[in-house]
Formats: C-alpha cells, structure tokens, sequence
C-alpha cells in the first residue's frame, strides 16, 4: 500500500503537507528540490517529491510501498487504485489567491531550461485539468482512504491529516 498527497493544481499545498509527514515520522518517498524543476525560493522548506519519471519507476519497483508520496494528477492514471492505502486530496477554496499564487511561481518557473520554448498553460487550465484527473481518479478509491482538504484549513487540519495517513498506511479502517 502506498499513501498520497495530491492537489488541484500547485501551490495547495501539497509541499506543506509532505513535511508534516515527514516530522511526524510518516515514511515518505521525495526530495526537498528538484535541480531544474522546482524553484527553491519560492518554497524554503522543500517540496518533497520525487521527480516524475523517478516516481513511476519507484512505483514500478515496488519502493513506494508503505511510504507516502506526492503525485501530481497527470501520473494518476498510471497508479493502480487497488494500490493505494489512502490519499489526500488538497485544495483551495479562495481561487482568486490561488491563481495569484500559481502564477507568482510560474514567472520563476519559466526561467527554469524544462520551460524554453513552452507556452504555459492559464492557471483556469491547469487547474480543471488537475480536477478532471483528480475525479477520475477517485471513482475507484474507496471514500474511506479520501480526506479532501481546503489549504486554508490545514493549519488546523494537519493533526487529523497525519492520524488519517497514519492509520492509511496500515489499512486500519
């Protein structure tokens, strides 16, 4: 069984959430920064995940098992559900500030080499496209094993996403 952190587009919150995790002790799979694919100063305290061909190939291999990891909605599809202990799924409720924040971390995003010569997608885009891939995805995951979450509710949240991922590693349900 593997644990996940999704969101409805970035800047939800997933990064956040990921370290919380990690300090409780929840085995989680990811890296701080990515060289070349996450902007450091937009995010000091890591954004914990792996890099998406890493993750399907740890997934493959069998080495994200009783571990927690963040998987952005596009890779969903290639998760088998029967696999997954739990999810969590964040986002925002005030979509005003989370475009500003989207769009805030995507003029430094594009100064990353990955971004020469692409067209960045609006964030309106980007995020119906996570949502999309996100309710597809949860057709076939038991309600159990979901805890949606509002990024502006996580401060207070936190304690009850760690008990739930806790008890989603161990199938205790």
């Amino acid at each position: 069984m593997i644990g996940i952190v999704t969101g409805a587009g970035p800047r939800v919150g997933t990064s956040f959430t990921m370290l919380s995790l990690k300090n409780a002790g929840i085995p989680i799979k990811g890296y701080k920064n990515l060289d070349s694919f996450t902007v450091p100063e937009k995010n000091k305290e890591g954004y914990w995940e792996l890099h998406p061909f890493d993750l399907l190939e740890q997934y493959r291999l069998g080495l994200l098992n009783n571990h927690f990891v963040k998987i952005w909605p596009p890779l969903l599809p290639f998760i088998n559900p029967k696999d997954i202990g739990c999810i969590v799924v964040l986002d925002r409720k005030d979509k005003e500030q989370h475009k500003k924040s989207f769009y805030s971390l995507l003029e430094e995003e594009k100064k990353l080499p990955r971004w020469q010569n692409i067209t960045a997608p609006t964030a309106e885009d980007i995020f119906a496209f996570y949502k999309k891939n996100i309710q597809q995805f949860l057709t076939d995951i038991d309600a159990t094993k979901i805890l949606n979450v509002y990024t502006e509710d996580l401060n207070t949240e936190i304690t009850n996403v760690i008990k739930f991922a806790e008890r989603g590693l161990t199938c205790q349900y």
